[in-house]
């Protein structure tokens, strides 16, 4: 493969493509019909991939609970009864993940998962980062911030987010 003919979005899940004002902590009495993907999200979503043919590699912590892991149990379940129709509906675009180091930032774990894709550049490649929690320390890289669109947590991905990311990628 050659970095040159791929554009990627590292896409995070929760609260880029989920508008719900609920809070990730209140897991264990939430209800899970109000956690959703957003009809709305996705189809900035789809706008992203349609107009520079990107692909997916999913950087969300959802990612961990993939069988056969049932670390988490309750919010396992709830994640993969999202994460599965998503999966299969993105058959096509999803390439990967980012590996799954539980204690690791979703940064370092983009940084080893550069190192398990030498054939993209991290320095030349065109890529996005779409992700809502500043915590993963995206913004502090010198190389990652110039590459993050960081969505508001409650909002999910916009349409001036698309529009970013479609300008960063072409």
């Amino acid at each position: 493969m050659d970095s040159k003919t791929y554009r990627i979005v590292f896409l995070d899940l929760d609260h880029v493509l989920t508008n719900t004002d609920l809070d990730d902590s209140s897991f264990l009495s939430l209800d899970p019909s109000r956690y959703h993907l957003s009809s709305i999200n996705m189809k900035w979503l789809d706008k992203i991939l349609e107009q520079t043919g990107a692909k997916i590699v999913i950087t969300s912590n959802w990612r961990k609970f993939s069988p056969p892991n049932t670390a988490w149990l309750h919010r396992g379940k709830l994640y993969q009864s999202i994460l599965e129709p998503f999966r299969a509906l993105y058959k096509e675009h999803i390439i990967g993940t980012i590996p799954p180091e539980r204690h690791a930032t979703k940064c370092d774990c983009l940084e080893l998962w550069f190192e398990d894709n030498t054939w993209f550049s991290k320095t030349r490649g065109k890529y996005v980062i779409l992700e809502d929690d500043f915590r993963e320390g995206y913004q502090d890289s010198l190389v990652f911030a110039e590459h993050l669109i960081l969505t508001d947590y409650h909002v999910g991905l916009t349409e001036q987010d698309a529009d970013k990311a479609i300008r960063m990628l072409n």
